[in-house]
């Protein structure tokens, strides 16, 4: 364990070994991912290998449901046509075993913040040991979540049963036993509700927290969560995300006595990674629309999801999220454009609870969801509002004036290397294969969909990459049929689905769909900008084997 003058790593009972993660066996490591990556700079065979489009560990094609070698990490280079380089020798990179994959930057591949810096963020040594606080999960049946990390604050949301006030402890990792490093304390006063978001600031970058809400004289706590604030903006290094959207479970008033659980959470949960992002249909409430909307009604839907599966993830790191129908109802089932005041009351009480549970800042939908945020040099992930923004007809608006200029200023004017768009709705053309539902889909806005690709062709912005959900599908895509040379029309996007299930993914296919799926799956992405590669990987939904993985470079 560290010292004070070292940021902490994460507190996990499973730790990465450096080959594979024994709380997930074949998982892509850190230090894998960075020993593949240097292979491809190690030979000029492997470079060769490494240049084209995407180079797959795993051979899977578009409507598979498996891609070869399952759960391997070990094995060779393919690429998309499935034919596998037979000089990789089965993975074998010729890199140094004993390599710690430690990146430029002097980080180590754990995900943790490496170097000689001291943290400098007021923590203290502390004789408390939070993991012999028994869980009381009666006063917190909902998971911890935190949101909105920057490199000196995150922002935290419980919900308390019993709605009285309790006490918060952020802490890092001692090296002294039956120690914390205690960074933040302060007493929490939840709403009439039992809900609080509490911002904590000071603290330092790229470091892994942990914390908890603790009940009377700390005799009972929640759920133990860790949060990575963002790393600082000199730095860059490896960052590692997980991905979900399209969760599904239909919430019944009343009805649901057993929470949600989601196989693709409990494969997420055993692996690595530095932050979480969620892209929309968290939860379905449409019947809780339908059968009156109300704002107490919300609330106590979101206890279905909460208190379920998301109970394995969220704990694990910092959530950055965006919404899409489905936290208000879906979308088919209400005309945008006509409202009636009883619709447009419920809309307002949806998007209230949102705000009220998530730990984002806002209260109400005069607040705009649309934000960003910078990892160092690395990467920006660029949160869009993809549904409340619109204006009617085809010719209509998908975002707003004020979001559009958003979008391009962070496109053009971001410091770091990759741009990550977080858009709840799929940018990729994917007539004429999915032509039903076009309308909802940026397709259904040409112009502000080509006034994008202009944008970025014009100013010739590399590194563009779009992640997306809403179709109950997984696919790497071209997010252009035929893509041209030009830095908008070669963009990327990366589509999942961690729930729901769409069996027409298998008409996604040819160059421009590399790989689809239609059965649910977990998605991690790692962005490494030594070699301005994006690493993506999909496991199956149930067994959390390696369906398909692939290294993407820009522009090609």
């Amino acid at each position: 364990m560290p010292d004070e003058s070292t940021p902490s790593k994460r507190p996990e009972t499973c730790v990465d070994n450096g080959e594979t993660n024994p709380c997930h066996p074949g998982a892509l490591t850190r230090r894998r991912f960075l020993e593949l990556s240097a292979a491809c700079v190690a030979t000029p065979v492997l470079l060769q290998a490494c240049s084209g489009d995407d180079v797959s560990g795993t051979g899977g094609t578009a409507g598979s449901s498996t891609g070869g070698n399952e759960g391997s990490s070990d094995t060779a280079f393919a690429s998309e046509d499935g034919g596998t380089d037979s000089t990789t020798g089965g993975g074998e990179s010729g890199i140094d075993p004993d390599d710690t994959g430690t990146d430029s930057t002097g980080d180590d591949d754990t995900g943790t913040t490496g170097g000689d810096e001291p943290v400098d963020d007021g923590g203290e040594e502390f004789p408390f040991e939070p993991g012999g606080v028994p869980e009381d999960q009666d006063m917190f049946p909902r998971t911890v979540m935190a949101g909105e990390m920057q490199p000196d604050s995150v922002l935290l949301a419980i919900y308390i049963d019993d709605a009285q006030p309790k006490s918060l402890r952020l802490w890092r990792e001692s090296q002294i036993e039956g120690n914390i490093i205690l960074v933040h304390e302060a007493d929490v006063v939840p709403d009439d509700d039992g809900f609080a978001k509490v911002p904590v600031d000071g603290l330092a970058p790229g470091t892994w927290y942990s914390y908890a809400f603790f009940a009377g004289d700390f005799e009972t706590r929640s759920l133990i969560g860790n949060v990575r604030t963002a790393i600082s903006a000199n730095s860059e290094e490896v960052i590692r995300v997980a991905f979900a959207s399209c969760n599904g479970g239909y919430y019944e008033p009343g009805g649901n006595e057993a929470p949600f659980t989601w196989p693709t959470m409990t494969t997420q949960a055993g692996l690595e990674y530095d932050l979480m992002i969620h892209l929309g249909d968290m939860g379905y409430m449409d019947t809780v629309f339908s059968e009156g909307g109300t704002y107490e009604m919300y609330l106590e839907a979101w206890g279905g999801f909460h208190a379920g599966g998301y109970r394995e993830v969220y704990p694990k790191t910092g959530l950055y999220a965006t919404w899409d129908d489905h936290e208000v109802t879906d979308n088919g089932s209400v005309d945008p454009w006509a409202r009636s005041t009883e619709d447009v009351e419920r809309i307002e009480n949806a998007i209230e609870a949102y705000y009220t549970v998530m730990p984002i800042e806002g209260t109400n939908s005069m607040d705009r969801l649309w934000r960003s945020f910078s990892w160092g040099q690395t990467v920006e992930f660029i949160m869009l509002d993809s549904r409340y923004e619109r204006t009617p007809t085809k010719g209509g608006l998908y975002l707003s004036p004020e979001q559009m200029a958003f979008l391009k200023d962070r496109i053009a004017n971001s410091p770091c290397r990759f741009k990550v768009i977080c858009n709840s709705v799929p940018f990729t053309d994917l007539e004429p294969w999915f032509g039903i539902a076009a309308s909802d889909r940026w397709e259904g806005y040409p112009a502000q969909r080509q006034e994008i690709l202009d944008f970025v062709n014009d100013e010739d912005i590399s590194n563009v990459y779009w992640v997306t959900g809403d179709i109950h599908t997984n696919y790497v895509s071209h997010v252009q049929p035929s893509p041209g040379p030009g830095a908008g029309d070669s963009m990327r996007e990366i589509c999942v689905t961690s729930g729901n299930t769409n069996p027409a993914a298998f008409l996604l296919g040819g160059s421009q769909f590399p790989y689809a799926a239609g059965d649910p799956r977990t998605l991690v992405m790692t962005f490494d900008p030594s070699n301005e590669s994006v690493h993506v990987e999909f496991r199956d939904g149930v067994t959390g084997a390696v369906d398909y993985e692939a290294t993407l470079f820009s522009g090609v």
